[in-house]
């Protein structure tokens, strides 16, 4: 089994020659004990398609982050619906009015950054492959600008 801090370390490797091109400072935030997940090959597949959207649509010489927090137990309290919530903070806008079509299979949109239509299937592939796994993705305003997909399973 894998564990999470071990996933983002290998997709780290996978997208740093791309970050250090484009100046864009790659910023991991992994807690000190890392918990394992299941099926590492399909949640591997959805941290690239982020990482790699972020990297796409920030504007050189920003930065994304990378974080990873575990959602504890408490006593007495039911236990929480996810274990796990991982962000990717970038600085490419999403618009309002976007926000929830980007998850739909060939939804066009034109992103404010490059202002040309973006179309495919890597965010409905993320959405499918976590409400699979009893998770969800969602995405939401990175102020002062900028985006944050956020994942919970």
């Amino acid at each position: 089994m894998i564990t999470i801090n071990q996933l983002v370390k290998q997709v780290d490797k996978s997208h740093k020659i791309i970050a250090q091109s484009k100046g864009v400072n790659l910023i991991f935030q992994l807690p000190a004990e890392p918990g394992s997940i299941l099926d590492a090959n399909m949640f591997q597949r959805v941290l690239d398609n982020l990482i790699s959207n972020a990297l796409k649509f920030s504007p050189a010489e920003s930065k994304v982050v990378v974080q990873v927090e575990y959602l504890e137990e408490f006593p007495g309290a039911p236990s929480p619906a996810f274990h796990f919530r991982l962000k990717v903070l970038d600085e490419g806008s999403v618009s309002p009015e976007h926000r929830e079509r980007i998850f739909d299979k060939f939804e066009i949109v034109a992103m404010k950054q490059s202002g040309l239509p973006q179309m495919g299937l890597g965010l409905a592939f993320c959405k499918m492959v976590m409400a699979a796994h009893g998770g969800r993705i969602s995405v939401e305003a990175n102020e002062p600008s900028g985006s944050v997909f956020i994942l919970e399973i």
